[in-house]
């Protein structure tokens, strides 16, 4: 039977040190492959639990999302991934649905696990409360907590991830109007999601600023799903005469954008000889689809890079700052559907 001695002596290390590499303490030691070799060799396994139990760490740290449908949220899971791996950890993986009760759900699997830290996006809703309370209480256990989104009461302690959501969206109108648009329409995602909701105050704001008219026919609310958008937008279009139709939409994040990409190719409309739009997010498929999307493009590989090193820095006490505010502004990428 394989175990951590013999693997050291085939490795021609102390039994520490291929221990250490194993965890992935020792990401740069010289003899790191040679003590992976060992390992595979021998089919050496390393018994984390026990390794759990004796350290207090479970070397994972937990991650819920709204909706891991959406390739935004699969982007930033993966960034994670890749981010905790390089530091030795690893992701325990929930969605929430965008539903206060399947968070809550989602929180105690964390925490029946024992997840050293937690990275919570409650972009679609207010963080709930019962949910809070389980964010409280790892962060008394001096376990890590992020958030990215709203919470309805402040919660000391938690680091915060913030989107500007508002300037983001003003930059896109401003740049809409600069290229000789009046008739500025939002479609966006569910109502009642906080980041739609920013996302459209920054589009009023800005409107009324510019002095450019906001009608209620300009704003479409969807939930997401490509049919909807379809349907709503081609509703909006064949409503409106040409005369008063919007002559550019931004969208709410790029999946509506897509679809509505869609609608008017169903309508006959030229994007964006007759229609301009603008995504929200900047996932990959927004520069492949035809025409290429003009968007909000977020810097998920660096929020998730930046993430993932507070967390680990917090789990293995090399910091002690205070909660962190990572702000982030997303940036507006130029393409052929504007």
């Amino acid at each position: 039977m394989s175990n951590i001695y013999k693997v050291a002596k085939l490795a021609g290390v102390s039994p520490k040190t291929a221990a250490r590499i194993l965890a992935g303490e020792s990401q740069r030691s010289k003899h790191r492959q040679a003590v992976f070799d060992a390992a595979k060799e021998l089919g050496y396994a390393r018994n984390q639990q026990a390794a759990n139990l004796r350290s207090g760490s479970t070397s994972v740290i937990g991650i819920i999302v709204p909706d891991i449908n959406n390739p935004f949220y699969g982007k930033v899971i993966q960034s994670m991934h890749d981010a905790c791996l390089k530091h030795g950890f690893s992701i325990l993986l929930a969605s929430s649905f965008g539903r206060p009760e399947e968070e809550a759900r989602a929180m105690r699997t964390l925490q029946s696990y024992r997840v050293d830290g937690v990275m919570l996006n409650a972009s679609e809703h207010p963080v709930g409360k019962e949910s809070l309370k389980i964010c409280r209480h790892f962060i008394e256990q001096g376990k890590p907590v992020v958030l990215s989104g709203e919470i309805e009461e402040k919660l000391p302690g938690a680091d915060r991830v913030v989107i500007g959501n508002e300037l983001a969206v003003s930059k896109a109108v401003r740049y809409l109007q600069s290229q000789g648009h009046e008739r500025i329409g939002f479609i966006g995602g569910f109502e009642d999601s906080r980041a739609i909701q920013q996302r459209h105050a920054g589009y009023v704001t800005t409107l009324k600023e510019c002095d450019l008219p906001l009608l209620d026919e300009y704003t479409i609310y969807t939930n997401g799903d490509m049919a909807q958008v379809g349907s709503k937008v081609t509703d909006t279009m064949l409503k409106l005469s040409k005369k008063v139709r919007p002559t550019a939409f931004i969208a709410g994040n790029d999946i509506i954008a897509i679809s509505a990409l869609k609608a008017f190719d169903k309508l006959s409309l030229k994007v964006p000889a007759d229609v301009a739009v603008i995504g929200f997010d900047g996932i990959d498929l927004s520069e492949m689809v035809t025409p290429s999307l003009t968007t909000l493009r977020q810097p998920q590989t660096q929020i998730a890079s930046d993430v993932v090193q507070l967390m680990v820095q917090r789990i293995k006490g090399e910091t002690t700052i205070g909660a962190s505010e990572l702000h982030y502004e997303p940036e507006l990428i130029i393409r052929d559907s504007t």
